[in-house]
């Protein structure tokens, strides 16, 4: 079971832009947790729990199939899954295993998707202003709050 906190969404204190993106990968941890049933790894199917650099240096974490570098796609759902690490190291030299599971899962349309997203940002250079983090963090933090039917807003990221 995922631990959440409380968290206040009303910044009543200007905080980094390194604090939120740090708070917005966080939110991306948290709702993978709650919407995983099974704690199996997403590319090879290996069982484990989720990663813990003390317990469990080779669990489950979040797997990104275009690369987190990417920020229009770094905090899309669509584009993270729980991987193992092995897998996720993996994947930096070769992409096949996990797009032949996105595949298996999803069909070619979700691959097309993120491949048409990944596209599109490289004309933009997406890159994300503070108003836009916020409306992005307060959106996920409403997921993990329907979630786990609170009525508060919930992560473990602390307050803002």
């Amino acid at each position: 079971m995922a631990v959440v906190h409380a968290i206040n969404i009303y910044m009543p204190v200007r905080i980094s832009d390194k604090a939120l993106t740090k708070k917005l990968d966080q939110a991306i941890r948290d709702i993978l947790h709650l919407k995983t049933k099974r704690l199996r790894c997403f590319v090879c199917g290996r069982e484990t729990d989720w990663f813990n650099p003390k317990t469990n240096p080779y669990g489950l974490q979040v797997g990104h199939y275009i690369s987190r570098s990417v920020f229009a796609l770094r905090w899309d759902l669509e584009n993270c899954e729980p991987v193992c690490s092995s897998c996720n190291r993996i994947h930096e030299e070769n992409i096949l295993p996990h797009t032949q599971a996105l595949l298996l899962a999803y069909g070619p349309e979700r691959v097309d998707t993120l491949n048409i997203k990944w596209q599109m940002s490289k004309q933009k250079a997406k890159s994300f202003t503070r108003g836009e983090k916020r409306e992005l963090l307060e959106s996920l933090t409403a997921e993990i709050a329907s979630l786990t039917g609170s009525l508060t807003s919930v992560s473990a990221l602390g307050d803002l």
